[in-house]
């Protein structure tokens, strides 16, 4: 398991992103920080990417680390414009 840093392009594809050496500093904001994947593969699986579909989407739409909920692992951080 490991973080993902998004780096460019599609958010929804696996070349977007590539193995982070930390955890992300980011959490909130308009725009894809980082993602957590069970795999150490870089780039991810797109599958792997492709699970966490709806959960870019809903960050990307409230702005919000997804999922929500009381003591659920995030696995989508947003950072700020710029």
């Amino acid at each position: 398991m490991a973080w993902y840093t998004y780096v460019f392009g599609d958010p929804r594809l696996a070349t977007s992103y590539t193995l982070a050496v930390a955890p992300p500093s980011c959490l909130t904001g308009p725009q894809i920080c980082a993602i957590f994947l069970t795999s150490t593969l870089d780039p991810p699986p797109q599958a792997l990417v492709d699970a966490q579909a709806t959960n870019i989407a809903n960050a990307l739409l409230t702005q919000t680390p997804q999922p929500t909920g009381i003591g659920v692992m995030k696995t989508v951080y947003l950072k700020g414009c710029c």
